[in-house]
C-alpha cells in the first residue's frame, strides 16, 4: 500500500503486506499481514528520489541492510545461496552505474 501527499503527489511510505495462507486456512478466513513499513524498516522520512538513492548506497556498504531487503522482497523467505548471488550482482551493477 502506498500512502502520498494530497498537495504534491510525493509518496510518503509504501506497507508491504502477505497473505498468510496456512494460518488463514486454519481460521477459515482470509489473513493479511504486515511484512513491513518502508520508512520503519529503513529509517526513512518518505520515498523521495534522494531517500532511495541514500538506501541503495547504504545497501552498497551495508550487508544487513542489503539482507533485510532481500528479506522483504522475498516476503521473507530465505535465498540461501541465491541470496550470495543476487549481492554479488547488486554489488557489480552498482559498479557499472557509478
Amino acid at each position: 500500500m502506498i500512502t502520498y501527499v494530497s498537495g504534491d503527489l510525493s509518496l510518503s511510505n509504501y506497507v508491504q503486506y502477505y497473505f498468510d495462507l496456512e494460518e488463514s486456512n486454519q481460521l477459515g478466513s482470509p489473513l493479511w499481514k504486515e511484512l513491513y513499513n518502508f520508512t520503519s524498516a529503513y529509517n526513512k522520512k518518505d520515498l523521495s528520489t534522494m531517500n532511495l538513492q541514500h538506501l541503495v548506497k547504504e545497501m552498497s556498504s551495508d550487508d544487513t541492510i542489503f539482507e533485510k531487503h532481500l528479506f522483504f522482497n522475498t516476503n521473507g523467505h530465505s535465498l540461501g545461496k541465491l541470496k550470495v548471488l543476487m549481492h554479488c550482482m547488486f554489488k557489480v551493477e552498482l559498479i557499472l552505474v557509478n
